[in-house]
């Protein structure tokens, strides 16, 4: 497997390249290359693997955020993927994930937030982090 350049998405002024395997239906990092004219603990830092991940799991339309549907019933599983992608898509412009889908959406944002929940319970996103999005 050949390693991919994320630098243009992560805009840090370096060189980033990741590898990655499929666990369970989402990308997961298995190795990291950083190049720069100095690695130093602030660059560490923003090369965040949550955010890294995010950007290879986002399913995105043409470069824009998907469109979330709103909930029908019909297919619960498509319709918590769907969530998943569009947080995986959010999460790379926001640090508020769930307040853009929720106006997107037009809902409260407590009831995104339990469709994250759903959709990580399901698997379609990883275990949340205390205090990070992604």
């Amino acid at each position: 497997m050949g390693d991919l350049d994320v630098s243009d998405f992560l805009d840090m002024g370096a060189r980033v390249l990741v590898q990655t395997a499929d666990r369970n239906g989402r990308k997961v990092v298995t190795r990291l290359v950083i190049e720069a004219d100095a690695i130093d603990s602030a660059l560490m830092r923003r090369v965040a693997i949550g955010r890294v991940e995010a950007l290879l799991n986002a399913n995105m339309d043409g470069g824009r955020a998907i469109t979330l549907p709103r909930p029908d019933g019909s297919d619960p599983a498509t319709f918590y993927r769907s969530v998943a992608d569009a947080y995986n898509a959010t999460v790379l412009h926001s640090s508020h994930p769930a307040r853009l889908m929720a106006e997107q959406a037009q809902v409260p944002v407590g009831t995104v937030h339990r469709w994250i929940a759903e959709a990580r319970r399901r698997g379609f996103l990883p275990p949340a982090r205390k205090g990070r999005a992604g």
